[in-house]
């Protein structure tokens, strides 16, 4: 399944640990896309035969910016696990990224996942890409609403299930929580 709205140039998938990547670039490859794969450097532990791909630095915005331009890329999907932020060393700007360099360097010090996730979303699309989700490119891996199995949540359950997820809802604005 194509992700909604008219595709202009091609989709890149910044890949970080795990399978999901690699997941989403075959459904991606399915759906009719020849998906560019940006690697992390120390973070992708995939196997990209058969796929374009380069390698950049978690901070290399400047590098990124030079592979989004040269690839036609209008589309980023990030995807994978990424263990830790690039040291103040490793980051590298041009000048679409360098007006938001202060607000970066401050996140990246004090920021939780979520404060850090948006920031690096606001620099991809600074660089004039829209950052999609990967359940728009790979929507079976959602799991369908309702039970998943023969059992129903009874009247109690679903009380319990509501305040779960408003527990759930106030650690994410709090930006404590972290899912593995």
């Amino acid at each position: 399944m194509a992700p909604t709205g008219a595709r202009k140039g091609r989709l890149a998938i910044v890949a970080g640990g795990g399978f999901l990547p690699l997941y989403v670039a075959e459904a991606a490859r399915a759906a009719g896309e020849n998906p560019f794969i940006l690697r992390l450097r120390n973070e992708a532990d995939q196997q990209w035969q058969g796929f374009d791909s380069a390698v950049i630095g978690v901070g290399d915005m400047a590098g990124l910016s030079a592979l989004l331009k040269t690839n036609a890329i209008d589309r980023v999907v990030l995807s994978g696990g990424v263990k830790r932020r690039p040291a103040f060393g490793e980051i590298r700007v041009n000048l679409k990224s360098l007006l938001k360099l202060p607000m970066a360097v401050k996140t990246l010090l004090a920021g939780g996942d979520d404060v850090v996730l948006k920031m690096v979303i606001g620099l991809i699309e600074a660089q004039g890409c829209h950052v999609i989700g990967a359940h728009e490119i790979a929507p079976d891996l959602l799991a369908d609403t309702g039970p998943i199995g023969k059992v129903s949540p009874s009247a109690d359950d679903w009380r319990d299930i509501a305040r779960g997820a408003e527990a759930a809802e106030a650690l994410g604005r709090l930006d404590v929580g972290r899912g593995r």
